[in-house]
C-alpha cells in the first residue's frame, strides 16, 4: 500500500504561512538537504507481528535508519526501486509507505518577549488554572507530579522556567532545541511557578523532551513513529503526550503507532491545525488524502484553538489579527462530523476541546520568552489540564482509561454559549466545542445526563396552521451510546405529540410552542433539549391582479389571484351607477371559498339600468378582514351577438 503524505507543524504567528508552506512541499518531497540520498527513496516498512525484523533486514542487506517494537513490528530504511518491488512481493512484509518531510517557511518569526517577574498568561488565567488547587499557582514552587512528553522540536534544557526531566533526539542532529517551537509549547503546558518569567498550567511538571522536528521545523513521519514508540517503552512513567504537529494525507502506520500508544493508558493531545478546513477535509470522509494527521484520528484528544485577548470570559477585551475575543480563532481547523465508533461525545464532533492559540505568552529557545498564535499553543492548555486530571484523580492504564479522562474534561469544559456576552462564537461548523476548563477538575462526574440535540424544526421557526413538521433529534450517553430511540417529545401547548428520533405532526395549535424533547439512560439520568416553534395564521393580504370581461349583455366575469397560501372567503362588493349618473355605495353581493390561486366569479346583472359599476374584493377569515383590493371599474356596453362570449 502506497500512500503519500507531508508533515508539517502548527504554530507561532506564522500560521498563515502554513499554505505556501503546503503547496512548496508537494513540488519538493525530498529529504531535508542534509540528510538527501540520491537515487533512494526513504519508506516506512511494516512487518507482521511475529516477523523478526533482524531477518529481513539481513535478507536484503538493508541498513535501518529507525526501528520501532512497541507502537509497530517495523523500520525506516532507504530503498532502491529494486529493493521496494521485491520486499513488497514478501509476504512477511505488511505495507510500505512514502517517508516524507516538508518545512516550515524560511522567514519564520516570533515576538520575543523580555521579562523579569513572573506574569499570569491570559490562557493560563483564562482556563482557570490559577483556580486550580493542584497546580497551586502563587509564586511558589511546588511542582506538580506528572510526566508529559512533547514530541516536537526539542526542549531547552536549561530554561530556568522548565523542569526538563529527560531529553531523547530521533532527527540526528542533537537534542537543543533551535527551533523554539517545542520550548514554547512545554512552557505553555507546565512553566514552573517560580516567581519569574510566566506560569504553565501544570506548573514544574517533569517534561520528556523527544525531539522528532529539526532545528528548521522539519521532520520525517518516521521520527514522529520513534518518538511515540520510545513514549509507549515509558508509558509507566508518561501519562499524556502533546502533539502540536500534523500533515495532511493519511498514513496507517501512524494511526497504527497513536493506536498503540493510546493502548498503553498515555493520552495523546494533539492540535487540530491551522488551515481553516475539516479536519476530515472538503470531502468529510475520514482517513483519506485531504484528511489532517493525527488530528482526525479518534484515538487522539484534538483541539481547536479560539482567541483570548485578556484572560476573562464575555469577548470584552477587543479583537486582533486572528479575530474578536473569546471567539474561534480565525485559521483554526475544524470538525463538521466524527466518525463513527468515536469513543467519546463532543458538542465539537470531531474535536474534543478548544483552547487558548492566539497571541500565548510562554518560554521559548535561549531562556527568553515568546508570543506565538496557532492550534499548536492551544494544544498545550489541554495537555495541561489532562496532566492536573491525572494528579488529582489518577492517571490511566488503557484505552479505556484514556478515553475516560477525555470524556470527563469534555464534559467539563465551558460551553461556547458563555464565551461571549453576545453568543457570537464564530465557530464556522455549527459544532459548538467547548473550552477546556482547568477549575473544575473535583472527583468523578459518576454516570453523566444524555446529551440530546433537536435538528428540526429549527429554533424560532414561524409555521401555518395545518403544516405537516418533521420533529428530529438525537441523544447520546456515554455510558449507554446512542439512545435517540427513547426520545419523547412535548409541546408547552398541546402535550405530548410524539416519540422517537424521528416522526411528522400536523394540526398544532396556534401559539408559541415550547417543543422539548427528552430521555433518561439506563442509570435514570435525564437529557433535555428545547426550542421555541410559532404556529400562525396566514397574513390577511387582499386579492390581486383583479380583472373584468363582460361576456354578455347581462353577465360580467370577474378574475383575480389568491396568494399561494391558505385563506377561509373572498367578499365580492360592488358599486353602481345607473343612468341618473348616481354611484350607490358598496353593497356585498357574494361570497366565494378561496381556491389558493387563480380564481373567477361570474357576476349576472339583473339591472338593465346600470351604465357602470364598480368591483373590489378582501379577505374573511372568521372575524378577521384584509384590506380591499385595488378597485376596478367597467363601462356597460350593448354586445352584438358576436361579440359575446
Amino acid at each position: 500500500m502506497l500512500k503519500w503524505n507531508k508533515l508539517f507543524i502548527y504554530g507561532a504567528s506564522f500560521i498563515l504561512l502554513l499554505s505556501s508552506c503546503q503547496k512548496k512541499s508537494v513540488n519538493n518531497q525530498q529529504p531535508h538537504p542534509a540528510s538527501k540520498i540520491e537515487d533512494y527513496g526513504r519508506y516506512i516498512i511494516t512487518l507482521h507481528e511475529t516477523v523478526d525484523q533482524e531477518s529481513v533486514l539481513n535478507e536484503y542487506g538493508v541498513h535501518s535508519k529507525l526501528r520501532f517494537h512497541k507502537v509497530m513490528n517495523g523500520f525506516s530504511a532507504n530503498l532502491s526501486p529494486g529493493l521496494f518491488r521485491a520486499m513488497s512481493q514478501d509476504k512477511r512484509v505488511k505495507m510500505i509507505e512514502p517517508d516524507f518531510i516538508v518545512s516550515l517557511p524560511p522567514d519564520l518569526k516570533v515576538e520575543v518577549v523580555p521579562l523579569s517577574t513572573q506574569i499570569l498568561p491570559a490562557g493560563i488565567d483564562r482556563i482557570e488554572a490559577d483556580l486550580n488547587p493542584f497546580a497551586k499557582i502563587d509564586t511558589i514552587d511546588e511542582r506538580v507530579d506528572i510526566d508529559i512528553g512533547i514530541i516536537d522540536t526539542g526542549c531547552d534544557s536549561l530554561h530556568p522556567d522548565l523542569n526538563i526531566y529527560r531529553r531523547v533526539d530521533f532527527t540526528g542532529e542533537g537534542v537543543l532545541d533551535g527551533h523554539g517551537h517545542g520550548t514554547h509549547v512545554a512552557g505553555t503546558a507546565a512553566a514552573i511557578d517560580n516567581a519569574i518569567g510566566v506560569v504553565g498550567v501544570a506548573p514544574g511538571a517533569r517534561i520528556w523532551s523527544i525531539k522528532v522536528l529539526d532545528s528548521s521545523g522539519s521532520g520525517f513521519w518516521s521520527w514522529v513513529i520513534a518518538g511515540l514508540d520510545f513514549a509507549a517503552v515509558h508509558s509507566g512513567e508518561i501519562e499524556v503526550i502533546n502533539l502540536s504537529l500534523g500533515g495532511s494525507g493519511y498514513v496507517q502506520a501512524v494511526h497504527d503507532a497513536i493506536r498503540r500508544t493510546v493502548s498503553t493508558g498515555i493520552v495523546i493531545v494533539v492540535a487540530a491545525g491551522n488551515s481553516y478546513v475539516d479536519i476530515f477535509g472538503s470531502d468529510g470522509i475520514p482517513y483519506t488524502a485531504d484528511d489532517f494527521l493525527p488530528a482526525c484520528l479518534t484515538q487522539c484528544m484534538s483541539v481547536s484553538a479560539m482567541n483570548d485577548l485578556d484572560g476573562q470570559s464575555g469577548g470584552l477585551g477587543g479583537s486582533w489579527y486572528y479575530g474578536p475575543d473569546d471567539a474561534f480563532a480565525s485559521f483554526s481547523n475544524y470538525s463538521k462530523s466524527t466518525v463513527w465508533g468515536n469513543p467519546v461525545f463532543s458538542t465539537g464532533a470531531g474535536i474534543d476541546l478548544a483552547g487558548p492559540g492566539v497571541n500565548v505568552l510562554s518560554t521559548y529557545k535561549g531562556g527568553a520568552y515568546a508570543r506565538f498564535s496557532g492550534t499548536s499553543m492551544a494544544s498545550p492548555h489541554t495537555a495541561g489540564v489532562v496532566a492536573l486530571y491525572m494528579a488529582e484523580n489518577g492517571r490511566a492504564f488503557d484505552s479505556l482509561g484514556v478515553w475516560n479522562v477525555r470524556q470527563n474534561l469534555i464534559d467539563r469544559g465551558e460551553s461556547q454559549s458563555l464565551w461571549r456576552v453576545d453568543g457570537n462564537t464564530q465557530d464556522p461548523d455549527g459544532n459548538p466545542e467547548n473550552l477546556v476548563s482547568a477549575g473544575n477538575l473535583q472527583g468523578n462526574p459518576g454516570n453523566r445526563k444524555p446529551t440530546v440535540k433537536i435538528i428540526s424544526p429549527l429554533d424560532n421557526s414561524t409555521w401555518l396552521p395545518g403544516d405537516t413538521i418533521t420533529f428530529e433529534g438525537n441523544a447520546f450517553d456515554f455510558e449507554d451510546g446512542n439512545i435517540s430511540y427513547r426520545l419523547e417529545w412535548e409541546s408547552s401547548i398541546d402535550g405530548v405529540i410524539g416519540s422517537g428520533a424521528n416522526f411528522t405532526k400536523t394540526g398544532l395549535s396556534l401559539g408559541l410552542h415550547t417543543i422539548q424533547a427528552s430521555t433518561t439512560d439506563d442509570s435514570g439520568a435525564a437529557g433535555v433539549a428545547a426550542i421555541s416553534i410559532s404556529i400562525q395564521e396566514a397574513p390577511l393580504i387582499p386579492p390581486t391582479n383583479l380583472a373584468v370581461i363582460q361576456t354578455n349583455n347581462s353577465t360580467l366575469k370577474l378574475s383575480w389571484l389568491n396568494p399561494t397560501f391558505a385563506r377561509d372567503w373572498v367578499l365580492i362588493e360592488r358599486s353602481d351607477k345607473s343612468r341618473n349618473g348616481r354611484w350607490t355605495a358598496f353593497t356585498q353581493i357574494d361570497s366565494v371559498r378561496a381556491n389558493g390561486g387563480q380564481q373567477s366569479y361570474d357576476n349576472i346583472l339583473i339591472n338593465p339600468l346600470l351604465t357602470s359599476v364598480i368591483y373590489r374584493l378582501r379577505d374573511k377569515r372568521g372575524n378577521l378582514y384584509s384590506d380591499y383590493s385595488q378597485s376596478i371599474r367597467y363601462h356597460l356596453r350593448q354586445l352584438s351577438n358576436k361579440n359575446r362570449r
